[in-house]
């Protein structure tokens, strides 16, 4: 029998159900008490609310990797008062206890005042069910390749939520700029890596976001243009 996928939320940027598991084996008792003393025993109730908040935490502000990292940062308290383990080095302990997750086209769902569209890459990595990076697969034996095909679509992908997630969904005063930005683009800043790749070799793009303002400006010109 074909083992099924954990199911990807993509919305949180996560797989709930490798969360929880990571979370209550490795923090077992306060996970008892905060089941027991704040949900009333409501697991369903537990798993949402501790999704919820991680995917803030997480995607909200700065790169993913440094955000389960507690030395580099200052760590997780759920429901600002319990500190939970994201993350376990595996030089700290003799046993590897994180979980590793590949999923195939997780679906990215960016909300927007119009609507909703989704970013499908071809892989997503995850560590305990949060998302570290993903890839776009290309085939040379169909005519693709990294370095054209699969830097182009991340590209492409990036600049059509800028499009669609953000400029157009603005109104004449520009509000809400930044909150659109942040939901929006989490999808392509937090990630340790995008990476396109085919059979001969690996494209990793870091740091996608200093380019934000000139992917902005170039579809704003291109918009004039064509109104012209």
């Amino acid at each position: 029998m074909k083992k099924k996928s954990p199911v990807f939320n993509g919305e949180l940027m996560l797989i709930p159900s490798v969360v929880e598991r990571f979370v209550v084996e490795n923090n077992q008792q306060l996970c008892k008490d905060i089941l027991r003393l704040d949900f009333q025993g409501d697991r369903g109730a537990f798993q949402k609310k501790l999704c919820e908040e991680l995917s803030e935490y997480l995607y909200g502000s700065f790169n993913v990797a440094v955000q389960l990292h507690p030395k580099k940062h200052g760590g997780f308290k759920f429901l600002g008062k319990y500190a939970l383990n994201l993350y376990i080095p595996f030089y700290e302990d003799l046993e590897d206890k994180n979980i590793y997750t590949i999923v195939q086209q997780p679906a990215f769902k960016i909300k927007t005042p119009h609507g909703v569209f989704s970013i499908i890459p071809d892989i997503g990595v995850f560590v305990n069910g949060f998302l570290i990076y993903y890839l776009q697969l290309k085939l040379q034996h169909k005519g693709q390749n990294a370095r054209e095909q699969g830097r182009g679509q991340i590209i492409g992908d990036y600049i059509e939520t800028i499009k669609r997630g953000i400029v157009d969904a603005l109104d004449e005063n520009n509000k809400n700029r930044e909150a659109l930005s942040k939901e929006s683009l989490k999808y392509f800043h937090s990630p340790m890596h995008l990476v396109a790749m085919d059979t001969s070799c690996s494209y990793i793009i870091r740091g996608i976001g200093k380019y934000y303002s000139d992917f902005e400006k170039l579809y704003l010109e291109n918009k004039a243009n064509d109104a012209e």
